[in-house]
Order: C-alpha cells, then sequence, then structure tokens
C-alpha cells in the first residue's frame, strides 16, 4: 500500500488521493486531476498565435469588471478557461463557484500612450490562479524583454515601464512584479487562497464581444453558469468612476470594496482592525465612522477615529 502511495501522491495529490480513499462516491478524473504548473505561459496553450495579441483559445472567454484594483496604472487583461463541459455556478452575493481545472488569468500591461491603449503595449507580468481539487494556486509570470513570453517567477523582479498619460504627460517608474508568496496577502480567506474578484455584481456588466452583451447573460445562454435569475435581478457594482452607474456613496463603496475591502473584511489578512470596508458592511461603525483604531499604533498619529464624515483631513484613513 506505501508502495502504491508513494506513487499516487505526487500525480494526484494529497486531497485528491485522501477523497479517493475515503469518500463514499468515487471521483471523476476532471475532479481529481492537477493542473501542471508550467514554466512559460505559453505552455498552457490559452491563447492563439503571439499571446501579445491576447486572442482566446478554445475553452477560454474573456471577461471584465465593473471597477478594477488600482495596480500602478497598470492596463488589466482578464480571461478565464474552463475544462470541456465545465460549469460555473450562480452565487448572488459571494464567489462564483469555479470548478476544478478552471484557470483565471491576469495580464498586466502598459501602452505607450494611454490615448491609445490598443498599441504599443509593454506587457509587465501575468498571474494566473488555478483551481486543483485541493483549492486555488497562485502562480506569478514576469514577461521577457522581447515580449514574446513570461516565465514562471517565484521571487518576483522590477522592471522600467515607461507611459504618457490621457493628459500627455510622460511618466515612468520601476515596476514590481510580486514575489508569489504576497499572493496570499489579497487573496486569503480564513487560511485559504481564493479569487476576488469573480462575483456577479464585478462581471454584471457590458462585455467586450461585437455584438456587445451582458457578460453573465452570454454565459447564461452558452450554459456555462447555472441557476442565475433573470440579469434585472442580478446586483451590479456601479464603476466608481462614472457618475451614470450609482451616487457618490456608492461609487466610493464600490472603490473601497475592491481595494481595501478584500482584506479589510472579518475573514480577510486585517480583521483584526474591526475595520470592514466589503461592500456588504452595513454597520456604520464597523465601516470606521466615529469608530476608534484597535492596533493602528503610531500609525494613527494624534488622530481619533478611523473615518469623520466631513472632515477629510481629520480622521486616520
Amino acid at each position: 500500500m506505501r508502495t502504491i502511495l508513494k506513487y499516487l501522491l505526487p500525480v494526484l495529490g494529497s486531497a485528491a488521493l485522501l477523497c479517493m480513499l475515503n469518500a463514499a462516491k468515487p471521483l471523476t478524473p476532471a475532479q481529481y486531476m492537477r493542473v501542471a504548473a508550467h514554466q512559460n505561459i505559453s505552455d498552457y496553450g490559452l491563447f492563439e498565435g503571439m499571446i501579445r495579441n491576447m486572442k482566446p483559445a478554445k475553452g477560454v472567454f474573456r471577461y471584465d469588471v465593473n471597477t478594477a484594483l488600482f495596480s500602478d496604472y497598470a492596463y488589466k487583461a482578464r480571461f478565464i478557461k474552463l475544462p470541456d463541459g465545465a460549469k460555473i455556478a450562480y452565487d448572488p452575493a459571494q464567489l462564483l463557484e469555479l470548478p476544478v481545472g478552471a484557470i483565471i488569468v491576469k495580464h498586466f500591461y502598459y501602452p505607450a500612450d494611454f490615448n491609445k491603449p490598443a498599441e504599443k503595449l509593454h506587457f509587465t507580468e501575468t498571474r494566473l490562479l488555478i483551481r486543483q481539487p485541493e483549492g486555488w494556486e497562485a502562480l506569478t509570470y514576469a514577461w521577457d524583454e522581447s515580449q514574446v513570453d513570461a516565465t514562471l517567477t517565484n521571487m518576483g523582479s522590477t522592471m522600467p515601464v515607461e507611459w504618457v498619460d490621457a493628459q500627455g504627460y510622460k511618466h515612468g517608474m520601476k515596476y514590481q512584479v510580486p514575489p508569489r508568496a504576497m499572493c496570499k496577502g489579497c487573496h486569503d480567506r480564513q487560511g485559504k487562497m481564493v479569487p476576488v474578484g469573480i462575483t456577479a455584481r464585478q462581471l454584471n456588466r457590458m462585455g467586450a464581444e461585437t455584438p456587445a452583451q451582458n457578460q453573465l447573460v452570454a454565459l447564461q445562454k452558452s450554459g456555462i453558469i447555472t441557476d442565475m435569475p433573470h440579469i434585472s435581478q442580478v446586483p451590479r457594482l456601479p464603476v466608481w468612476d462614472d457618475p451614470t452607474t450609482g451616487d457618490l456613496d456608492t461609487r466610493a463603496r464600490a472603490w473601497l470594496d475592491v481595494n481595501c475591502g478584500t482584506c479589510h473584511n472579518p475573514e480577510g489578512t486585517a480583521n483584526i482592525s474591526a475595520f470592514y470596508l466589503d461592500i456588504q458592511q452595513t454597520d456604520p461603525n464597523m465601516l470606521g465612522l466615529y469608530k476608534r483604531p484597535l492596533f493602528a499604533g503610531r500609525a494613527a498619529a494624534d488622530l481619533t477615529y478611523d473615518i469623520v464624515p466631513g472632515r477629510p483631513d481629520s480622521p486616520i484613513l
């Protein structure tokens, strides 16, 4: 028996092997086969032709979000790859449930001129989240100077980037590709790695395809997403800088949810603060209004409250 386990463990993974040994209902191959971590992004077969052209291969679809995480002004292109015949389970409030074998892909890049966002792109990194049998796995790939491919990195790297913004001003900086260990900082929920942007409220928007249609409706029509009600009943996160999508308060809450609420929530890495900025939070005190800090230390200086309405220079935030 030990000899069998010795050879099965590296192939299946401990969680899948345990399920196979103990579960009354046998697992299907799609449920226990791990997705191998490749050395280069090109090895996954996620795109047709040059990766930088971002043409999805079969089984890969592009998506966007209503309010994006700010990442040093970088543009981002997002994709999901699903195993053949796989489904996505709908949830109105929490993360959409992606099946084992799913891969979430995010390219980070800078157009040379932000007024021409589809031209002269400089790719910095590509991040993958892979749904393995035992949970989500994060991998980071740094792009090479030739801009042909991206290579797996555990330690991260630094690379110079330059761009011209929408107002015509030139900018430059050293872009930091984070080490793999940093992924858990934002993707941790009670000790487990999870995605953070794959929610109905974020994906409830028009897609980039022609003719354009709602992303969730398109997935529903294709049979990929299950149990979703009519789109009019699906929550939608405002676009933080688009006044047509919500009032100032709701758009501010959207920005805080995406940029801060991933950690500042009851299950996130900043839960000890009792300062929660996730979109589900409704308690004004938990949102920081006239709330005294618990563990801010010297970071609080001589300030008293996290947030003081109407007095932006007074609160700690």
